[in-house]
């Protein structure tokens, strides 16, 4: 049968001039793959689904975790193993040149499924990555499907996979996908090395809606200053308003008196008595994790340093992580992270969000796409019980919550009508009608008249007019040109200074040092 599978496919490759990949999957898929890697499409209100499953992947890898969320019912759109497939391929004797179109070519004229090169536009595809606000996303995406015609095919990676996806896509010329998912320390990045594309260049008479929160000038880009700023083009908008909240129990807090917190200091107190009153295990959860391609500790710890009066530079790049200000920010931080689990560098945002879940934490600390999830009696032990408050302050009365915030941008290299298509597809999510679909699934929204909106669940106003009152102090995360080196630096520092491997101060200063040398190669420095 592999034999078999081969000259089919060799014959069918040289006898017709469409893509022979539907040919292959077809005829080899069920006997290169085994069982457990056979994933069927089944029906999605009146659509078809492939049901998103693990896939095997190296770390760091473009395939990453992928699943088409919105597909046809051909078995083109099934999911598999493409290193199992590949070994099984060959093995089979099918040719490398075989592969190779099997690999870049598809019936709509886009790289893996793309778009409809230079006529129309049938398909986008979407890297996205696992996140709390990834259900929220189908929804709304399936919903344009439905209105559009045009198939969204979301590809699914971890976190630490997507930036490494889209920028192997960009280096090796692939065009692989319509629309890029940037997490904010990504967009200096790739705004900077022009892998996007400004609106403007696809639709001259383009215009930012002022319903629109720029979350302190990140749609923005000027190319002559390298910052973000508003006197920039439009590179992309925001869909997911993440900014950091504090979640608490609201029951514990009654029973035990307390007060909801201003400060980190009232947070510490708090986290102490309910767990002297054996009410919790944890008196506070946050991320002490560091990960690979983006932030994870770096995040959770800004609110601190900003709140105390730190920054990671001065107003000449020169590294102030080691201030005062920033020694008594990470102390404080090491104090609120020891009143959770005992191994803080081994604490991710799902771990923090299942302390809570479960009915263990007091306390947590995590962004505001997390809120739906508490309150959701499916998945929380704690539903209804879990109150919103705006991110403690460091000094003085003003909390400094850092943005966290996801925006669509569009690669270069696509054709004219697939980053048309781009833009046609992000304009719509910015609607305030799909916003309002988004946030009743459960996402953050980056209009302010949704805020205001009525006919929202009354579950999420309450988190929702937290994420309301802490706009006005949001600051804005890392967003440097040099941040992909920056935080490779500063999550493996600071994830040893939260678990006491290092002594904060040694370690801040270790850590200016490597900053400062980031920047100045980045040409910032002093």
């Amino acid at each position: 049968m592999f034999g078999r599978c081969g000259s089919l496919l060799a014959m069918r490759t040289t006898s017709r001039s469409h893509c022979p990949s539907k040919i292959l999957v077809s005829l080899c898929l069920d006997k290169l793959l085994p069982a457990d890697h056979r994933r069927y499409t089944r029906p999605l209100h009146g659509r078809t689904r492939t049901p998103a499953g693990p896939i095997d992947a190296e770390p760091g890898s473009v395939q990453g975790r992928i699943s088409s969320t919105m597909t046809d019912a051909s078995a083109f759109r099934r999911e598999f193993d493409r290193r199992r497939f590949l070994r099984g391929a060959l093995g089979a004797g099918i040719s490398i040149p075989a592969l190779a179109a099997f690999t870049s070519c598809s019936d709509k004229g886009g790289a893996l499924g793309g778009g409809g090169g230079g006529g129309e536009v049938t398909e986008l595809v979407v890297p996205i990555n696992s996140s709390p606000w990834l259900e929220a996303y189908k929804t709304v995406a399936a919903a344009y499907e439905q209105e559009s015609g045009v198939k969204i095919v979301l590809r699914e990676f971890p976190y630490d996979g997507l930036r490494t996806a889209m920028v192997n896509a960009i280096r090796g010329g692939n065009q692989s996908f319509d629309i890029f998912h940037l997490d904010e320390p990504w967009t200096g990045e790739f705004y900077a090395n022009e892998w996007s594309v400004p609106f403007t260049d696809v639709d001259p008479k383009f215009s930012l809606d002022p319903q629109v929160v720029d979350f302190d000038g990140l749609p923005y880009w000027n190319a002559k200053t390298q910052t973000g700023s508003d006197d920039g083009k439009v590179m992309g908008l925001p869909v997911q308003g993440n900014v950091a909240l504090l979640m608490y129990r609201e029951d514990l807090y009654k029973e035990l008196n307390l007060s909801v917190p201003k400060t980190f200091d009232d947070a510490l107190a708090n986290g102490r008595k309910a767990q002297q009153a054996k009410k919790v295990k944890f008196g506070y959860v946050a991320r002490g994790e560091a990960t690979q391609g983006g932030q994870s500790i770096t995040y959770d710890f800004m609110p601190l340093l900003y709140g105390f009066g730190g920054d990671w530079f001065d107003e000449k790049w020169r590294p102030t992580i080691n201030s005062p200000e920033a020694v008594r920010a990470m102390e404080t931080y090491k104090q609120l992270l020891a009143l959770g689990p005992a191994e803080p560098n081994t604490v991710g945002q799902a771990d923090v969000i299942a302390a809570m879940q479960a009915g263990q934490a007091l306390q947590v600390q995590t962004v505001a796409a997390a809120a739906h999830e508490m309150n959701d009696p499916d998945k929380s032990n704690v539903a209804g019980k879990v109150g919103f408050a705006p991110i403690p302050a460091g000094t003085g009365d003003t909390p400094s919550p850092a943005s966290g915030v996801w925006s669509l941008t569009i690669p270069k290299g696509n054709s004219k009508a697939r980053q048309k298509a781009a833009l046609d597809y992000i304009n719509w999510i910015l609607e305030k009608q799909t916003q309002l679909e988004f946030t009743k699934a459960g996402g953050i929204p980056t209009r302010d008249d949704t805020f205001e909106a009525g006919g929202l669940p009354e579950e999420a106003t309450a988190y929702l007019k937290t994420v309301a009152t802490s706009l006005p102090n949001v600051k804005r995360a890392l967003r440097y040109t040099f941040t992909a080196k920056m935080v490779a630096a500063t999550e493996p520092a600071l994830s040893s200074m939260a678990a006491g491997k290092t002594p904060v101060k040694k370690g801040l200063d270790e850590l200016a040092s490597k900053l400062a040398s980031i920047a100045d190669d980045a040409g910032y420095g002093g």
